[in-house]
This record gives C-alpha cells, structure tokens and sequence, in this order.
C-alpha cells in the first residue's frame, strides 16, 4: 500500500510514499503546505481510501550561505510567509520579507550582526514557525557614509568591538585602524 499526501484542494502533492510491512511510512512535508489543513489517503490494489486530515503548522524556513560582501541571504519557505531572522535570544534582527510565489526571499542582515548565529521562522497567517537551524553571520563589509570633505572623514558602520582600516586603490593600508 502507498500513502498520498493532497494539498487543501484534494489534488496530490509530491509522490505516494510505499508503506513498509508494518503499514508505516514517513511523507517529507514540502514547504507549500505548512499553515495548511491537508489530507492523505492510502492507496492498494486500486483502491483509496477516505482522506485523514491534519493541520500543518508553518515550516521551519531554510536559510541559505551568507554573502559576506553583499550582507544577504537567501531564505526559503512557504510563498507568501513572512520571514524575519532572530538572534540566539529570539530578538528580532534586520527587516522581515515576504516571500516570493516560488517560497524565496533575501533578507538583507545588518553589519552590527558579524560573528552572530542568526535563525529564521516564518510567520503563516498569525501562526509562527519554530525557529530554522542558525547559520553564524561572517565578518561583513562595513557600511561607508558620506565623506566630510572639509573635516577630512568618513563615518565607518560594522561589527561593534572590530577595527576598520582604510586601503589605497592597490589595497594597501592607509594610516592607522580604527
């Protein structure tokens, strides 16, 4: 016998999944589903049974690699949840983004955040996800503001604690680190 995971609409959604000798099998829930009621029926020798019906909870979101020049990164999960990344206290941290129709978004993290292990949960309706595995923030880029001709400076953003060091066109150090 084989179990069919359907969708709200009772259309079948990924493939039946065979039930071993003991009449169990395990359905790997896509990311579409969760924050969902869905069903699944059991298939044998071309019969179906009737559809027993669970709600899914919202899916934990999957974070991406993290660009260290750009500060961003891809997140998947359900099209059209709201995901935003939290830090090991569970605080919020950066903006929070929509998803796409295809369950994919990037989040743009803050430079404050280097060395940080950050997670992401997905907001379904009002129910949210439990938390995905964290990923470790590398050291980004800092963030440059406008240079003050006439002071001779320019403002540095970055991980707090860290040292900034200006370089030439070639690269090479320029003054002292700050």
């Amino acid at each position: 016998a084989t179990a069919q995971l359907l969708d709200k609409d009772g259309k079948p959604v990924g493939d039946a999944v065979p039930l071993d000798d003991k009449g169990q099998g395990v359905i790997k829930l896509p990311q579409g589903v969760g924050g969902e009621s869905v069903g699944v029926v059991a298939k044998s020798d071309g019969q179906q049974s009737p559809a027993a019906t669970v709600a899914i909870p919202p899916l934990k979101p999957t974070l991406g690699a993290i660009d260290p020049q750009t500060g961003k990164v891809e997140v998947i999960g359900k099209p059209g949840a709201t995901v935003q990344l939290k830090d090991s206290t569970g605080k919020p941290v950066g903006e929070p983004v929509t998803l796409d129709a295809q369950g994919k978004g990037q989040i743009q993290i803050p430079t404050t955040a280097s060395g940080q292990a950050l997670s992401a949960v997905q907001k379904v309706g009002d129910v949210e996800s439990l938390p995905s595995a964290a990923v470790t923030v590398p050291l980004l880029k800092p963030v440059l503001g406008t240079v003050d001709a006439d002071k001779g400076e320019l403002l540095v953003s970055g991980k707090p604690g860290a040292t900034a060091q200006l370089l030439d066109k070639d690269g090479k150090p320029v003054g002292d680190a700050v």
